[in-house]
């Protein structure tokens, strides 16, 4: 199955590329992605992927990563998290999705 696959921020440094597709076997899940990009990538992407964080329970790992413009780690439509099950043509993004601003933008002018 074919997968796209978009970089933002900290994971855009390593890879030098926006976005790809990649193939992968049915049946994979989100892991298995990660896994094939870490693979490709090396431990700087992966360090920049899952994310280690300290917090009142020590250190804590998170996924920087969204299925489907949905966090991964967060989503109630994730349950299995990072064994979530992928489909043909799923999208997965690596990074923090910034929203906000106009849904077009617009070419103001000053005409005294």
């Amino acid at each position: 199955m074919k997968i796209r696959v978009r970089y933002y921020n900290l994971t855009l440094d390593v890879t030098k590329i926006v976005q790809e597709e990649i193939e992968l076997k049915d049946g994979s899940t989100v892991n298995d992605a990660v896994n094939f990009l870490i693979n490709k990538y090396g431990y700087k992407f992966q360090q920049r992927a899952i994310l280690t964080m300290d917090s009142m329970q020590g250190k804590v790992t998170r996924a920087n990563v969204y299925l489907n413009r949905h966090p991964v780690d967060y989503e109630a439509n994730y349950p299995q998290k990072m064994n979530t099950p992928l489909k043909d043509g799923d999208a997965i993004s690596f990074g923090s999705l910034i929203g906000g601003g106009a849904s077009e933008a617009k070419l103001l002018t000053y005409c005294p």
